[in-house]
């Protein structure tokens, strides 16, 4: 009865260290931020990115781009 549950320790040994090692693991790795999916929109002229705080405009006809202040688009 001995031998038998001799081999059984080893797995469940290794199992229990797998076990402890990934809870303790847990705790190393950065929070996930809340972000959100960027916002696409046009006016028929230029094309607005929005993203968090910015807003990119960008007119595809002259190739050019410009960050609007938020301020401005109330």
């Amino acid at each position: 009865m001995h031998q038998l549950s001799r081999p059984l320790a080893r797995p469940a040994l290794r199992l229990l260290l797998i076990a402890a090692a990934l809870i303790l693991l847990t705790g190393c790795g950065s929070r996930l931020t809340n972000t959100n999916w960027a916002g696409l929109s046009t006016d028929g002229q230029r094309v607005y990115l929005a993203f968090g705080p910015q807003v990119l405009a960008y007119d595809p006809v002259s190739y050019t781009h410009l960050t609007l202040p938020t301020s401005d688009l109330v």
